[in-house]
């Protein structure tokens, strides 16, 4: 998760995979949420932990979960 510095109650919740390459600062990216509420009922992490579990298996997929996300994940 990653606080944009536009004020509180803006989180990027980012779901990706590191390179198996060790030099390698790739990541494959598999979408994003853009939460702009400051709540967040924990059935919806919930879901994002099922989805990481699964080893984000697509039918595991979050609601709210775009895959056109256009945002840089943080270092």
């Amino acid at each position: 998760m990653h606080n944009l510095r536009g004020g509180p109650g803006h989180t990027l919740v980012f779901f990706y995979k590191k390179s198996l390459v060790p030099y390698s600062r790739d990541r494959y990216s598999y979408g994003g949420i853009d939460l702009r509420d400051a709540a967040l009922p924990p059935q919806e992490v919930a879901e994002w932990l099922s989805f990481l579990t699964s080893g984000f298996h697509p039918d595991k997929r979050p609601a709210g979960l775009r895959r056109a996300f256009p945002y840089e994940i943080p270092e």
